[in-house]
């Protein structure tokens, strides 16, 4: 921001008036001295009647009140163009200030928007890392649905079996295609959850959606992971073998 950079005023603009009536007075008095007075008269000045004052009176400080005049109005020029000045400048460092502040906004705007980015990526992460958990734990090695085998009668079994991949996003996408493929298992439909596991699968439908729904929120990094790992697909499925399961209980089945 610019700050107003005025020239100070003359403090010494009476000096020159002054001179040229102190310069016009002794002009005026001198000619009043060297003046050829009348005969009858031993001095100028002795000799001048009360209209003769007047006449040099006017005469000798007429130019003075006007040289005066002058440079007052020149002196109220000056001052006016001054505060035209100073107002020009005020007005440019408002707008200035207004500028800058509003840039601050807009830096404050972007920083509270980063950290709410970072909030969403965050909440993301740790729904991801949910999900993993109930997966890992309770769901990949267990066999906690229940299908129809060749044989036509009912029969346990788990998605993939044996131990889930050791990291998380391989885990998440592995249980996610090994439910997607159900029919690869020998099983077949209607396919319903153990009611023991019943909670642990809404659980993990839960967060699904949550991590589904701050990535469509945020976009960017965590729309793209959510696409990657499959978790619509995750989602579908899992709604699926719910409703299934919950038609099937309501109808007495287990």
């Amino acid at each position: 921001m610019s700050e107003i950079n005025i020239k100070p005023r003359n403090s010494y603009w009476w000096v020159l008036p002054l001179l040229l009536s102190i310069a016009w007075l002794t002009v005026g008095v001198g000619l009043g001295f060297f003046a050829h007075p009348p005969a009858s008269c031993t001095g100028t000045f002795s000799c001048l009647t009360l209209d003769g004052w007047g006449t040099y009176l006017s005469g000798a400080f007429a130019p003075l009140a006007f040289i005066w005049l002058v440079l007052s109005v020149r002196i109220q020029s000056a001052e006016l163009k001054a505060q035209q000045q100073e107002l020009q400048e005020s007005r440019k460092v408002m707008k200035e200030q207004a500028d800058f502040i509003g840039t601050q906004t807009r830096i404050l705007e972007d920083q509270e928007k980063a950290r709410e980015r970072d909030r969403k990526v965050s909440e993301f992460q740790d729904c991801l890392s949910a999900l993993y958990g109930v997966i890992r734990v309770r769901l990949f090695s267990s066999a906690f649905l229940i299908g129809v085998t060749s044989s036509g009668g009912d029969g346990e079994f788990n998605l993939a079996g044996g131990q889930p991949p050791p990291t998380r996003d391989e885990c998440i996408s592995a249980f996610m295609r090994s439910l997607g493929n159900i029919a690869g298992r020998g099983m077949r439909e209607p396919i319903r959850i153990k009611p023991e596991f019943i909670g642990s699968v809404e659980e993990a439908l839960t967060v699904a959606r949550a991590a589904v729904d701050i990535a469509e929120l945020t976009g960017g990094l965590p729309r793209y992971e959510a696409s990657r790992l499959g978790l619509e697909q995750l989602i579908s499925d899992l709604e699926r073998i719910l409703q299934t399961t919950a038609e099937l209980v309501g109808g007495r089945k287990v």
